[in-house]
């Protein structure tokens, strides 16, 4: 029998942007033209993601804990390279707020800092409509 969630379902899928490092110099997240995390999440409790920031590149192991109508309480492990040497570490304590769609939280290096960050959802542009205007130049 297939088991059934107790909690509701959360699709953290899509593109976050990079938007704080608060520990780091604003030069060091500016090393990235795009600093980003880029989230798949297929299966309901487990995601996995690429992150790309300052001169960290690498990709998550991830699983939510706990869901709330507002919140939910996330871990992941990662590793990855920064500026050619190779980091991983754990993130235990990360939380993504609905109000505002955002994940924040701290990346514990192993043998390393703790480096604190703040996510945001990126939305992709709404769509921009056109005017179609008739041959004598009147709007249709």
């Amino acid at each position: 029998m297939p088991r059934i969630p107790s909690r509701p379902p959360l699709d953290l899928s899509g593109k976050w942007a990079v938007a704080e490092l608060p520990s780091m110099t604003d030069a060091y997240l500016d090393l990235t033209p795009d600093p980003h995390v880029l989230i798949t999440h297929t299966e309901f409790e487990r995601f996995s993601a690429t992150f790309q920031f300052g001169a960290q590149q690498g990709i998550i192991d991830g699983r939510v804990d706990e869901v709330w109508t507002h919140a939910a309480a996330i871990f992941f492990t990662f590793v990855g390279s920064d500026d050619g040497d190779e980091v991983c570490g754990a993130a235990a304590d990360v939380a993504y707020n609905a109000a505002d769609e955002s994940i924040t939280g701290t990346m514990r290096y192993h043998q390393g800092d703790d480096i604190p960050f703040v996510w945001r959802r990126e939305r992709p542009a709404p769509l921009k409509l056109s005017v179609r205007r008739s041959p004598r130049g009147k709007k249709k």
